[in-house]
């Protein structure tokens, strides 16, 4: 059931988890313009809720008004139940081409979480193909800024949807877009054969951490060798030991002990780790430098291109 109706718009509620996110100004106040000179050709819809109405399709039309200042709008008044609103919202969005790719996989997802559609479902009723619906989803697995980069349109569809099956990390999705940026003639196909290497590199390293992990807990004869692989430390499970006579000298030992940890992850090639090692050290030699002067000495250690100053106990 249906009727038309003129609703103030401060009678209406937004739409509940509304898919678009992103809306185009100039085109907003443009279609402002159009209803100023023309009037609204078509109704927004809503449905009856307790204190009001909700908005189901016609968010920018909806804008336009209150852009404009006008106090009501003219909307189809609808009877639907949540899945129900939720189709017809999708519906609407998809089938006018009004949401950007990003939007689009949430928009699927949203429903998948709330209404447990499954993949063909969320098809039919947006009324794409099950492979529009797995493509959208995947761009969800994209760096929060790749994904702004696909909404703006710097970053291709085709490109970014490459990456995305690539089931790339983050650091090597950003890689992949570096790569991209400097080709003087890129292809879906070159990116394709980059990302697949990058994927490639990605997998070699799981391994290795795998059995790195497992190492680290497994102990077995060789023969008459005992086998132990020893992990450094991780400031997230392990505490530096308390060695030195003076509160200083235990300080000192602690910025040592995580510098130290800090080079073993290098040498594993572990980033996160080290850097977290590094933060530790850091917090340490700050309360290090308030401490009073004494005759100990300071190091300068080179890290990358940046310089750390580590204290060392008097003597040493």
């Amino acid at each position: 059931m249906e009727n038309i109706r003129e609703i103030p718009l401060d009678q209406i509620a937004p739409s509940f988890g509304n898919d678009r996110t992103v809306f185009d100004d100039a085109a907003l106040q443009a279609l402002a313009d159009s209803i100023r000179e023309n009037g609204l050709a078509q109704p927004i819809t809503v449905r009856s809720i307790k204190g009001g109405f909700q908005l189901i399709a016609g968010e920018r039309r909806f804008r336009a008004h209150k852009l404009l200042g006008l106090p009501t709008i003219r909307a189809i008044v609808v009877v639907l139940d949540d899945q129900q609103a939720a189709a017809v919202m999708l519906a609407e969005n998809t089938g006018r081409r009004d949401l950007d790719p990003i939007d689009e996989g949430k928009a699927y997802q949203r429903r998948m979480n709330d209404f447990g559609w499954d993949i063909k479902t969320v098809a039919a009723r947006a009324g794409v193909s099950v492979q529009v619906v797995n493509n959208r989803l995947k761009l969800l697995t994209l760096r929060d800024d790749l994904q702004h980069l696909v909404r703006s349109g710097n970053l291709q569809i085709g490109y970014a949807q490459v990456i995305a099956e690539a089931e790339l990390d983050n650091n090597r999705q950003l890689i992949a877009v570096r790569r991209l940026q400097n080709c003087p003639s890129p292809s879906p196909a070159w990116l394709r054969k980059e990302c697949a290497e990058l994927a490639e590199q990605q997998a070699s390293n799981d391994m290795f951490d795998n059995a790195l992990f497992a190492a680290a807990d497994f102990s077995a004869t060789v023969g008459k060798q005992e086998f132990k692989q020893k992990l450094p430390p991780d400031p997230r499970k392990d505490t530096a030991p308390i060695n030195g006579k003076t509160y200083r000298e235990v300080m000192e030992n602690q910025v040592k002990f995580w510098m130290d940890a800090a080079d073993k992850w290098d040498r594993f090639g572990k980033s996160g780790q080290q850097d977290r090692c590094l933060a530790a050290m850091s917090s340490l030699q700050a309360v290090v430098a308030m401490m009073p002067p004494h005759s100990g000495k300071h190091r300068k250690v080179k890290h990358g291109s940046e310089t750390l100053y580590v204290y060392a106990a008097a003597g040493a």
